[in-house]
């Protein structure tokens, strides 16, 4: 379970796999749900972790194409 109060960087979320490049992000952002996070400066963006844990752990265990398919009917 991750910290309440704590806000995790783009770094911090290659460092847990969770994305390879900018591109997957945006696209885990626009097709899959991820949280979009927000500016903390006009170039630092920031994640809540709370909400990436409860982004992955509604994901655990679900195939991709289920994960699309529910993309693409919102």
């Amino acid at each position: 379970m991750a910290d309440p109060d704590t806000l995790l960087r783009y770094t911090d979320l290659e460092r847990r796999g969770i994305v390879r490049n900018r591109q997957q992000l945006s696209n885990l952002i626009h097709d899959y749900g991820f949280p979009p996070g927000w500016l903390l400066t006009p170039n630092a963006r920031v994640w809540d972790a709370v909400d990436v844990e409860a982004w992955l752990a509604a994901r655990r265990g679900r195939p991709l194409a289920a994960a699309n398919a529910e993309a693409a009917a919102a």
